[in-house]
């Protein structure tokens, strides 16, 4: 909408996540390392199986070209 990215995350059904690291921002990352990226706190909800959610805000500075979301997440593979 503007101010807000809402994620949707659907893994298949025999995979799973260790986590989900977020950024969002006016600028681009300063790191490419995952784990330090600033909206690792973002809750995500379960909204089925295997399926994750979560809603950030985003913001763009004066300069208006857009704002940047990079979205980074551990998969396990299938036990089998």
């Amino acid at each position: 909408n503007g101010t807000q990215a809402t994620l949707t995350v659907t893994l298949d059904s025999d995979w799973s996540s260790e986590g989900f690291h977020l950024y969002g921002g006016d600028k681009p990352p300063t790191t490419a390392a995952p784990g330090q990226f600033n909206l690792n706190g973002a809750t995500w909800q379960q909204i089925a199986p295997n399926t994750y959610r979560t809603t950030v805000n985003l913001t763009d500075s004066t300069d208006r070209d857009g704002a940047w979301l990079v979205f980074h997440v551990n998969v396990c593979e299938p036990r089998l």
